[in-house]
């Protein structure tokens, strides 16, 4: 709060100066007087004070004491300070509100179909389903902690699911009681794993497991480093040159007698991008960066993605059980396969294998789903109805994130923008201040110079821009080559802990406004 309100007083400062004296010549009388009355701060003692008197022009410096030197100094090192941070946070905010956005509707979403799961199975198996629903609940929370970055390798996931799965369900249709029904059991998943007991469930599943999970999850863990680097930025001590020139475009010209007059924008250019030099090089890192974002973004509205994915799984799932039911019901008694996990047991197991069979031949459709209710359950599969806020929250990052894909370069045009520079449409005026002395207007601009030497040696530029392009690189293989990369994990990095305690269905987020003007204004309540 304190940010935006002290950018408040800052223009309200402005407002009240040329309320006043915008009918006056521009004299010392009226320079001091607005220097005693607006601008009156403590001083620290090791800030450079003759920042005014250096490199005069023909104006008159006189007009500024001592004490006046240190007010200006403290006044504009404090603006330029609050501007730095809040053209930052404006970014941080976006990126961290996204990434919120994209983990509750993963969270929802994984919370809707484990719902419409345990409804499917619980009307199709019964208490058979109700004794083991702790598994699939395993299962989802496992799902959960992968997209979440806890756990990696989406691949693997499916097929332990499906591992489990096989463990259980044989100990249900074969009326596994005891210890040793359970030893025969697990012996007859093992001899029925090579036979594709689940016939393609689980390599469906793997396939869209790959191509539709690690998108949104890459996407949401870049939106959170990208958040962590910005983060980064807005703390980096700024080099005084930069402070001092600002100091120079906005205040010395009090000191020659020079009331409110239009900053030149040639000027402001020339000297923020010389100031910013060291800096300007990363704009490219963060260009490619946000590239790839928004190219992850568009997938999301790829109808192989994952909220389209994991609706039917439930369907998937209950087809592989009733493989398996189908491959259980060929075999009998003298199976080659049923004989040779016997066999491998003690004799305590022999009473196994009559239970089983005379239970199952009692009950010819055993005890599970019927098809009719599969096919009718999949025609009116469960339907997500905030599917298409997700996609208009796609199309949404594109038209954030483009806007500032060189912050160095967009944070001198946010410090050069029309209000900072006191510039009005309306205006007539033919002069403006260089900092130095008045001068006729000009709209020429300068170049941004980059120096990537900078970089290569400053030790933590060289990591954040290690990080930018090693998520980057990750970004690019989701898309380009469906990869599952590992997550990258994020210092401090806020993570939910249970799907249990997420609002399935959101609203948009309130985005902040990425124009500048707006923003200074909008003091927060």
């Amino acid at each position: 709060m304190w940010v935006y309100n002290a950018v408040f007083v800052i223009i309200l400062f402005e407002d009240l100066w040329l309320a006043e004296f915008k009918s006056v010549d521009s004299h010392c009388m009226l320079a001091r007087e607005i220097l005693n009355k607006h601008i009156s701060r403590p001083f620290e003692p090791n800030q450079l004070v003759n920042l005014c008197k250096e490199n005069s022009g023909s104006e008159s410096n006189d007009c500024c004491n001592q004490e006046s030197l240190k007010n200006i100094v403290f006044f504009g090192a404090s603006e330029f300070t609050e501007h730095w941070r809040i053209f930052w946070l404006n970014i941080s905010q976006n990126l961290r509100e996204d990434a919120r956005y994209l983990q509750d509707y993963m969270l929802g979403s994984l919370k809707l179909t484990l719902q419409s799961f345990h409804d499917l199975f619980v009307n199709s198996y019964g208490y058979n389903y109700d004794q083991n629903k702790d598994f699939v609940e395993a299962f989802f929370h496992e799902l959960e902690s992968y997209m979440l970055g806890n756990r990696q390798d989406i691949a693997s996931l499916v097929d332990d699911f499906f591992d489990g799965l096989l463990i259980r369900a044989l100990h249900v249709m074969l009326f596994v009681k005891t210890e040793p029904d359970s030893i025969v059991a697990n012996c007859v998943a093992s001899k029925l794993r090579p036979l594709k007991p689940f016939d393609q469930a689980p390599e469906i599943i793997r396939f869209m497991a790959t191509r539709a999970f690690p998108p949104p999850r890459i996407l949401r863990n870049s939106l959170l480093l990208g958040d962590h680097v910005v983060q980064f930025l807005s703390k980096i001590t700024v080099n005084d040159s930069c402070i001092n020139e600002w100091i120079k475009l906005r205040y010395c010209n009090l000191c020659s007698g020079v009331i409110q007059p239009l900053i030149c924008r040639h000027s402001c250019f020339s000297r923020l991008s010389t100031c910013f030099l060291l800096w300007t090089a990363f704009d490219k890192y963060w260009l490619s960066f946000i590239d790839q974002v928004v190219r992850v973004a568009e997938r999301l509205k790829d109808s192989k993605i994952f909220p389209q994915v994991i609706r039917p799984l439930q369907i998937h799932i209950s087809d592989a059980i009733m493989n398996l039911q189908t491959i259980l019901f060929r075999l009998d008694q003298s199976d080659e396969l049923f004989n040779n996990c016997l066999l491998e047991n003690s004799k305590e197991n022999q009473s196994f294998l009559s239970r089983t069979d005379f239970r199952q031949r009692r009950h010819p459709k055993f005890v599970f789903v019927d098809h009719d209710t599969l096919v009718q359950d999949y025609k009116h599969p469960y339907i997500y109805g905030n599917y298409d806020i997700l996609k208009s929250w796609a199309d949404s990052i594109r038209n954030k994130y483009l806007s500032v894909r060189k912050p160095f370069s967009n944070i001198i045009k946010y410090f050069c923008s029309e209000d900072l520079l006191r510039d009005s449409k309306k205006s007539s005026d033919h002069l403006c201040w260089t900092g130095d002395r008045l001068t006729h207007t000009s709209n020429i601009t300068v170049n941004l110079i980059e120096n990537e030497s900078f970089l290569k040696i400053n030790p933590m530029a060289v990591h954040v821009i290690k990080d930018l392009q090693h998520i980057t690189e990750m970004m690019q293989s989701v898309i380009q080559n469906n990869s599952d990369p590992h997550y990258v994990p994020i210092k401090e990095e806020s993570r939910i802990q249970s799907i249990d305690n997420v609002t399935v269905f959101l609203p948009l987020p309130s985005y902040s406004t990425t124009n500048p003007t707006v923003l200074m204004y909008g003091a927060e309540t």
